[in-house]
């Protein structure tokens, strides 16, 4: 790594880790420890500013001549230095020598320092959420359980402005009944905030911190795991969809009873079909065979099935809304699960949709996405097409689900009268004009 000299304009050749380096040519020898009075000092500043620094003493070698001087190397990583640092004390006592050897005595001493320096931020990270409107969460090695009353989200509910206020939320979660939530709702709803709300409210009840709840009650989790946005990995040759695979199926073969998953919008890198039937049988398993605690996000409407499958097992909930069109979307959605038509008025993108960022029981009959489109920009023509094909394709989906349970009728009922028949024939003409009358 070369490195320009602040005083000198020269060029300084900064030696990797365990390599040696070219002869008449600079050396690194010690990291000073001018970092921790850095960190001491300024505690009330961002910490990713601190950690961004790494101090290193360099001394010139060349033709004789001597002179001490410190580099501040700026950290090529970014942020990701903050955490491998956090995580990892011994990263940088692995560096404080990088030529010459030193005794294990000597590299223990550096590491119990460095240990020591990165536990400050943390503590004081602590007492500022004492600070705050939090209270002590009951922690219970037992079965694993999540109770919290009117919980927040404890980063958002600092960022917003004084003239907001976050909207609070309750949990309730055990391992012998409601232990998998499936939450719908619009889109920009808050679903993804919630699952987080809820895992960053258990894990810092289980590291001993204070909780921004209200109450807060919490089993011994022996893990949190999360399943959540979308990228792709080009070196590895993988898609958004392969990754997104890859990471559920760690999940499932790790998780336990006692842990917390979180699984946000699972199966929606592939077609509608493909991605329920991968999202359902996932959360199938979850529920039947790992038995762990489980928030699941999700657009399909079918998953809700599941609640009456596993009875006392799952809830369905969703985010509250309000739309300035409701009576008229629920009247066009009651003629189309009559099989009748729908005017050409009743295809417009419903004005505006209000959030209220409230979770509630019962699941969502739309995600209202259309409004999403309205609100990024999209032009008014292309919206309105989308919403006339978009009741076209809920009036299609009413029509098969009514004629599936005319035929259930069928096959249950002896006595069939020639209206049903009737009626039958008349959505499979829908379905299918093709189909011989005969």
């Amino acid at each position: 790594m070369n490195v320009t000299d602040p005083k000198q304009g020269s060029v300084i050749r900064i030696c990797p880790m365990n390599k040696m380096v070219w002869k008449n040519e600079y050396r690194a020898e010690k990291v000073t420890f001018a970092m921790i009075s850095i960190i001491l000092n300024a505690l009330s500043c961002p910490l990713t500013i601190v950690m961004n620094v790494l101090v290193i003493a360099a001394v010139k070698t060349r033709h004789r001549l001597r002179s001490n001087y410190n580099i501040l190397l700026a950290c090529l990583a970014g942020t990701d230095l903050l955490v491998g640092i956090a995580c990892q004390p011994s990263f940088i006592a692995g560096q404080i020598y990088v030529i010459k050897g030193v005794s294990l005595n000597e590299y223990c001493q550096d590491y119990k320092a460095t240990s020591f320096i990165f536990v400050i931020p943390v503590f004081a990270s602590l007492f500022h959420l004492t600070l705050l409107s939090i209270e002590r969460p009951v922690v219970k090695d037992c079965e694993a359980h999540i109770y919290i009353k009117q919980g927040r989200h404890p980063v958002l509910t600092s960022l917003l402005p004084d003239n907001e206020q976050f909207v609070p939320n309750n949990t309730h979660m055990n391992g012998n009944s409601n232990r998998c939530m499936i939450i719908t709702g619009p889109n920009m709803g808050g679903k993804s905030s919630y699952i987080k709300q809820v895992a960053l409210i258990a894990i810092l009840a289980q590291v001993g911190s204070f909780v921004p709840a209200e109450e807060a009650r919490v089993g011994v989790l022996d893990a949190v795991f999360t399943r959540m946005g979308g990228t792709d990995n080009i070196y590895k040759g993988q898609s958004t969809f392969m990754v997104e695979l890859q990471e559920t199926s760690e999940i499932i073969a790790q998780a336990t009873p006692q842990s917390l998953v979180i699984l946000d919008e699972l199966g929606r890198g592939t077609s509608t079909h493909d991605g329920t039937a991968i999202a359902y049988a996932t959360l199938h398993h979850f529920i039947s065979h790992v038995s762990s605690l489980t928030l699941f996000v999700t657009h399909y409407p079918s998953l809700a099935e599941l609640d009456s499958v596993f009875t006392n097992q799952v809830t369905n909930n969703h985010m509250a809304f309000m739309t300035s069109e409701e009576v008229q979307d629920q009247q066009s959605a009651k003629q189309c699960a009559e099989g009748g038509e729908v005017e050409e008025h009743q295809l417009s993108v419903p004005a505006s949709v209000t959030f209220l960022y409230h979770l509630v029981n019962g699941a969502a009959a739309r995600s209202y996405g259309l409004n999403v489109a309205r609100l990024a920009g999209i032009p008014s023509e292309i919206l309105e097409k989308a919403a006339a094909k978009s009741r076209e394709l809920e009036k299609l989906i009413a029509t098969r689900r009514s004629t599936k349970t005319g035929f259930q009728e069928i096959f249950s009922n002896s006595a069939v009268t020639d209206e049903v028949i009737k009626q039958l024939r008349m959505s499979l003409e829908k379905i299918a004009p093709q189909v011989n009358r005969e």
